[in-house]
């Protein structure tokens, strides 16, 4: 499902897809394409922490090289890139979900 919602200062793209991955000093580009409205663009991440920035870069490539829907989700001036399927299939697979309403929000 490829959505693209405005409430407020929130932003929802789903189904894109990344493109490139690049590391510059503090700074991670990503290139990000598809959805509904074949939306083409770039957010940049900047983490001052090299453990952390090579994790982050290390899973943005993974998705790119399996070609892993992502969420775009922008909430003001933070904007996160999502792995949704497999948050939720996390989510629903928790000890703490078992046995509640697949619509059931966890606490």
């Amino acid at each position: 499902m490829d959505a693209v919602e405005t409430a407020g200062d929130l932003e929802l793209l789903q189904n894109l897809r990344i493109l490139d991955v690049e590391v510059q000093g503090d700074e991670i580009r990503v290139d990000v394409y598809g959805g509904d409205d074949m939306v083409c663009g770039m957010v940049a991440y900047h983490f001052p922490d090299a453990a952390k920035r090579r994790r982050q870069a290390d899973t943005l490539r993974h998705w790119r090289d399996t070609c892993t829907a992502v969420t775009y989700i922008r909430r003001g001036m933070i904007v996160t890139l999502m792995d949704e399927v497999a948050m939720l299939e996390g989510s629903l697979n928790a000890p703490e979900a078992k046995g509640r309403h697949t619509g059931a929000t966890p606490s």
